[in-house]
């Protein structure tokens, strides 16, 4: 496929210490550096995963 001037971060969803899933964001580089896109949105993509880490806990425990 090539370079195609794109880039992504993605962090694991994780249930009973297993991954399930993941969460991520993808973007142009011409736009946005990975090291800009991980300061400015890596935080809230941390927080996407705990809720979503949670949901799925509250889910499974009825």
């Amino acid at each position: 496929m090539g370079n195609v001037g794109i880039s992504a971060i993605a962090l694991p969803v994780r249930s009973r210490r297993r991954v399930v899933g993941a969460i991520n964001i993808v973007f142009f580089r011409r736009a946005l550096s990975p090291e800009e896109a991980a300061r400015k949105y890596l935080d809230p993509l941390r927080d996407c995963v705990r809720r979503a880490e949670q949901a799925l806990a509250e889910r499974l425990a009825g």
